[in-house]
């Protein structure tokens, strides 16, 4: 005979937990970008950028993935949230200060390979602790 726990349906997905990792992602960004344009090392912003992305996402990655069911799927969609997040932001700015804007930095291979590594290392993070846990 089977348990109700043995027959429960997996646990729904805790979108609050994978919008705040998103959204820690993104601010970590805007602070290091905002240092980067305060400091006046535009030359340097992509390096400090891709490691930041890479490290926060891994943090928020292992944060949202903790104690969940489907550790990779949460962090993945952490990813998703700060990519979605950063899009967010952009139109904003867009709509803010469209003579500042420079449109073109969206799709620049840069900020793509930002983004990917957003999704992949934020599910990287979510795998480690799900690995811990198992």
């Amino acid at each position: 005979m089977t348990t109700p726990t043995e027959t429960a349906a997996p646990e729904g997905i805790r979108w609050g937990r994978v919008i705040v990792g998103g959204l820690l992602v993104e601010v970590v960004l805007g602070v290091i970008t905002g240092l980067a344009y305060g400091l006046d090392r535009l030359d340097e912003l992509y390096q400090w950028v891709m490691l930041a992305t890479v490290v926060s996402a891994l943090l928020a990655g292992a944060w949202t993935g903790r104690g969940v069911s489907r550790p990779v799927l949460h962090g993945a969609l952490a990813g998703v949230a700060a990519i979605l997040l950063y899009a967010v932001i952009a139109v904003i700015g867009l709509y803010a200060a469209p003579d500042q804007v420079n449109v073109e930095t969206l799709v620049l291979p840069e900020n793509l390979v930002t983004h990917a590594l957003k999704v992949v290392a934020a599910a990287a993070g979510a795998w480690l602790v799900g690995r811990k846990a198992a």
